[in-house]
């Protein structure tokens, strides 16, 4: 019983399926493109394509299985 609680408990994990959409957006390059993600730790994840970068963060307003969350843009080049 302990266990279900503290599952139900957590906060969402990062959706990668978005962070290639969000980041197709903010570096302008179409979703056929080839885009590329990596985990550097702690939610945040760089991602290439077309040439470009881009630095992501995933953060929740909140620790539940319901709590809202977003990709947010670090830094870009």
């Amino acid at each position: 019983m302990a266990l279900a609680w503290v599952v139900a408990g957590c906060a969402p994990g990062p959706e990668l399926g978005q962070l290639k959409i969000q980041a197709a957006h903010d570096i302008s390059c179409s979703e056929k493109d080839d885009i590329h993600s990596k985990s550097l730790g702690d939610d945040v994840y760089e991602v290439r394509g077309c040439g470009r970068e881009a630095k992501y963060r995933w953060v929740c307003k909140g620790h539940g299985p319901m709590s809202p969350c977003q990709w947010v843009l670090e830094s870009k080049r």
